[in-house]
């Protein structure tokens, strides 16, 4: 595969912040909160990993170990995730071509993950997300804890 759009995914641009409100204020039952780590973004299908750019992640970057330790991903399996080559792990967070609700597809995300790595060093986790605090809490607990830039927000 030479072209990530071929295999029907592609990177979107964040939308801008809307003025006068928070993300800590957004209803639950509508969004989810993910912890947002300082990595490669990347796309894995087929045995390719792409970037955000849309090109392959070059072996200096870490594709080499990102790949031996999706090395059981499913055929035709898209996982996304943040890679942190420092730390050898593959934060996983999402499956992007799942046609199920987020929900959904965070629920076969999770049954995927015992799957995949720790192989050469390298492991494959799940992202960190506000599943029982409140926006509030989750927020400040990555604030206190660290290895966290920041958080992503997703409809849900």
């Amino acid at each position: 595969m030479t072209n990530l759009n071929a295999c029907g995914l592609r990177f979107y641009v964040p939308a801008p912040r809307s003025a006068g409100i928070s993300i800590l204020d957004l209803p639950q039952d509508d969004f989810s909160l993910e912890a947002k780590r300082d990595g490669y973004r990347v796309i894995v299908i087929d045995g390719a990993v792409w970037n955000r750019h849309g090109t392959m992640l070059t072996k200096p970057k870490g594709s080499e170990r990102v790949l031996a330790a999706c090395s059981l991903l499913p055929p035709g399996i898209a996982l996304e995730g943040e890679w942190e080559d420092d730390l050898k792990i593959l934060w996983a967070f999402d499956v992007p071509l799942h046609s199920g609700t987020y929900d959904d597809r965070i629920a076969d995300l999770t049954d995927l993950i015992p799957h995949l790595g720790p192989k050469d060093g390298t492991n494959v986790g799940l992202i960190h997300r506000c599943v029982d605090l409140s926006f509030r809490a989750f927020y400040d607990g990555l604030k206190q804890t660290g290895g966290s830039e920041g958080v992503v927000t997703k409809r849900r």
